[in-house]
């Protein structure tokens, strides 16, 4: 496993070796996790924090399989693996997970050009839509239909990163049932249940991971973000921690906001190149309580969390925050990218004063350095193509993909219409950033949503590929209420 990687054998003892950690008795760990069967062939990799969750299962089941007396002290045990893990050699940026936390893995070049793309549909029984892709043309596929057994149908389409790829493991959040699902992805056309752990919050609706830590943005009443510890093996989720609460006035008991403020519901968590934990509240104070709601809404802000890399906790106390305003004014900021040189790329869906066009806003050490108009309202999702320092941002309320760049270094509209689609919820470009993929919520007359497929270019325009349907059963948003923002949300790209 080199430097980089805890590899665990199927062998009798514990022993730390050089420079890495290899942890040798994984038989007791199956106390914990028996859907597991290892064989003495099969060796699986784990990143830092993936290790600290089989630690923390690890120490439990030592005790029981060893017959440590009820009572017995093991936090010294606890410890003492806990420091051994964290402090070898541990390098994160050649770790086969690094670059799992949206894209996945790649596959081999040239032995497999298959991959996948998966949509949810936040429906009241809510359920994962997979595709399988052609990376050589960017194509989809319709594959299968799998239930994540948890409840959607709670605005979860105003958020970013609802479903997410993390290595071999696939993570989404139920809004209704307030927990998270997680699949094994088995090929580019299967995945399969692996289990549902709860958000310890309200209205989970974005997910972030990173070297196998991952966090939950819970966006009910002032809002939470919950850790944990993902294992690849059998892609469990163990929290550790309590949920640190947002940085919000928003009364204790509202638990879940009313409907007509999903829009202003704090929209995304995310690692930035940094390593620090951002979360984006798109209006902070907008939900003081049922009776008063939006009435002292404040600007929005992006908050900043200073994670321990010890082991990968947060807390208030690590918070940064900034505000987000233009002359004065408090804009709403919805979701973030990152340029080459680790800027922060933030949309902004417009001001608080409506009729002000959306806008592309770039930061460096929590500072503004240029913010462009894209001249369309309700600028939301955001892609970031890196061969032509492309920015793609698309427009809900306006019907339509706005495209930017930075390829001449100061930030440039290129076109305020890129593309025309209806109603574009969300979007995700392929690991190579050949294709864009945007989920499009069906039209003005109620048809049901589709994925557009986009071939991308240097000179930042779109050429459509594909509009794929197949999968997709329900209306699109204007077929019902704006209100209950009942949509399918998320697009997650898994391989080449």
């Amino acid at each position: 496993g080199g430097v980089s990687n805890y590899i665990i054998y199927p062998t009798p003892y514990l022993q730390q070796s050089e420079p890495g950690c290899v942890i040798r008795n994984i038989n007791f760990l199956f106390h914990k996790f028996p859907s597991y069967t290892p064989s003495s062939s099969k060796m699986v990799s784990y990143s830092k924090f993936s290790i600290l969750s089989i630690a923390a299962s690890t120490i439990g089941a030592f005790a029981s399989a060893h017959e440590i007396p009820n009572g017995m002290d093991t936090s010294k045990y606890a410890s003492k693996l806990k420091h051994t893990l964290v402090n070898s050699n541990l390098r994160q940026d050649d770790s086969p997970h690094s670059k799992a936390g949206k894209e996945g893995k790649k596959l081999k070049k040239g032995k497999d050009t298959k991959g996948a793309v998966y949509t949810m549909t936040n429906d009241v029984e809510n359920e994962i839509l997979v595709y399988s892709r052609d990376a050589k043309t960017g194509q989809l596929t319709f594959e299968m239909a799998e239930p994540t057994t948890g409840t959607g149908g709670q605005r979860a389409g105003v958020s970013v990163s609802s479903v997410i790829v993390a290595g071999e493991c696939l993570l989404a959040p139920n809004s209704g049932s307030h927990d998270i699902t997680t699949f094994r992805i088995k090929s580019p056309s299967e995945i399969e249940y692996a289990g549902k752990f709860e958000s310890n919050g309200f209205l989970p609706m974005s997910l972030a991971e990173k070297e196998g830590l991952v966090y939950a943005l819970n966006s009910g009443g002032s809002g939470s973000i919950q850790g944990y510890y993902l294992t690849q093996f059998n892609c469990g989720l163990i929290p550790f921690g309590s949920p640190v609460e947002l940085r919000q006035n928003v009364d204790p008991g509202q638990t879940e906001a009313p409907i007509t403020s999903a829009v202003v519901l704090p929209s995304e968590v995310v690692f930035t190149p940094q390593g620090d934990l951002l979360v984006i509240i798109k209006i902070n104070d907008a939900l003081l309580n049922s009776e008063t709601e939006g009435t002292t809404a404040g600007p929005g802000s992006l908050n900043f969390y200073e994670i321990d890399p010890t082991d990968g906790s947060t807390s208030d106390d690590a918070l940064t925050v900034v505000p987000v305003s233009l002359n004065g004014v408090g804009t709403i900021p919805f979701a973030f990218e990152a340029d080459e040189d680790g800027r922060t790329i933030i949309v902004e869906a417009a001001s608080t004063i409506l009729g002000s066009s959306g806008a592309i806003a770039i930061y460096q050490n929590g500072e503004l350095v240029e913010r462009v108009q894209t001249g369309e309202n309700g600028s939301c999702w955001v892609a970031y193509q890196r061969e032509g320092s492309c920015i793609y941002t698309s427009q809900t309320s306006n019907s339509n993909i706005s495209s930017l760049t930075l390829k001449n270094g100061p930030l440039e509209l290129v076109d305020s219409i890129a593309v025309d689609v209806d109603v574009p919820v969300d979007m995700r470009l392929s690991t190579d950033e050949r294709y864009l993929y945007v989920l499009s919520n069906g039209d003005l007359n109620g048809d049901t949503s589709h994925i557009i497929v986009y071939e991308t270019f240097e000179d930042c325009h779109l050429n459509e590929v594909q509009s794929m349907g197949d999968g997709f059963t329900q209306m699109g948003i204007f077929a019902g209420s704006f209100a209950d923002l009942n949509f399918e949300v998320g697009v997650a790209v898994y391989g080449l």
